[in-house]
């Protein structure tokens, strides 16, 4: 049983990993705006940001599975010993 911290209760859990799936959101926010970016390039033929515009998506690719990784780990709550 975990110690009665902020990451003890239920309620601190969900609400922390409320807030870190909001930042991940922001992160894949900046993914669809990087792809948004190369599609409006190559819609107006702008050669240089077509070229540059993969970099910048697989950047923020790159940040997006990041952010995930953290979430994933930053889960602490024992929710089998709460369900018992």
């Amino acid at each position: 049983m975990p110690a009665e911290d902020e990451t003890a209760t239920l309620e601190a859990a969900l609400a922390r990993a409320e807030a870190d799936t909001e930042m991940v959101l922001k992160t894949a926010e900046r993914v669809v705006a990087a792809l948004k970016k190369m599609h409006k390039a190559a819609r107006e033929g702008d050669l240089r940001k077509v070229r540059s515009g993969p970099e910048a998506v697989r950047q923020s690719v790159t940040d997006l599975d990041r952010d995930v990784s953290r979430i994933e780990t930053a889960w602490t709550f024992e929710d089998d010993a709460y369900l018992r």
